[in-house]
């Protein structure tokens, strides 16, 4: 019986430094896996949703959203413009509005979606987000959080909105995204911190 289970323990011990076989590591205190993928998310290129300060964004569910097919990478609150990326594969009919799901990071509670979905748009005020399940073959199997303990990944929108007093003219302006190929699957728009699924 011991031998039966040493050797269990050995087999265990060289499946989880396999090639190809990778190691989840937490803080501890969240439950939600954290570290470095191990292989990029299949994405399209950054798009900015409005694309300029002159047009409207995209609605879905009573708030801003990127458009069919896409994916928020990153995100502006204070003009409300989205980092947007095709999600090949994607199934809009996975999409629903969630209010109520936290996850932890790092030991810092985020708005989020479920383990397995991503963020498609998201109201800062009423703390809702549309979440979709990540497409079959092209899921996220890491989640870091951007933002805590270093600084925030940066985008250049060449015609991000300006805030007050010079509202409605776009100029250049950076914004907040996820570093990479990766997605947002939560937000505390409070501390700046995303969490980005690759």
């Amino acid at each position: 019986m011991m031998k039966m289970i040493s050797g269990a323990l050995i087999l265990l011990a060289f499946a989880a430094v396999a090639p190809g076989c990778t190691v989840a590591t937490g803080d501890g205190t969240s439950g939600e896996s954290t570290g470095t993928a191990t292989q990029d998310l299949s994405l399209g290129s950054p798009a900015f949703d409005p694309f300029t300060c002159a047009q409207s964004a995209t609605q879905c569910n009573g708030m801003h959203c990127c458009a069919f097919g896409e994916a928020m990478s990153g995100a502006h609150f204070g003009t409300n413009t989205f980092q947007c990326r095709a999600m090949p594969g994607a199934d809009e009919s996975t999409c629903y509005v969630d209010s109520t799901t936290f996850r932890r990071f790092e030991g810092i509670s985020v708005k989020a979606c479920p383990p397995g979905y991503y963020m498609k748009g998201h109201h800062e005020g009423h703390n809702t987000s549309t979440c979709c399940a990540y497409p079959s073959g092209n899921a996220s199997t890491v989640v870091v959080l951007d933002g805590n303990g270093e600084a925030p990944a940066q985008a250049t929108d060449p015609f991000l909105r300006s805030p007050f007093p010079f509202a409605g003219s776009c100029q250049s302006g950076t914004m907040h995204v996820c570093p990479g190929s990766a997605v947002m699957e939560g937000v505390n728009s409070g501390l700046n911190y995303f969490a980005c699924g690759s």
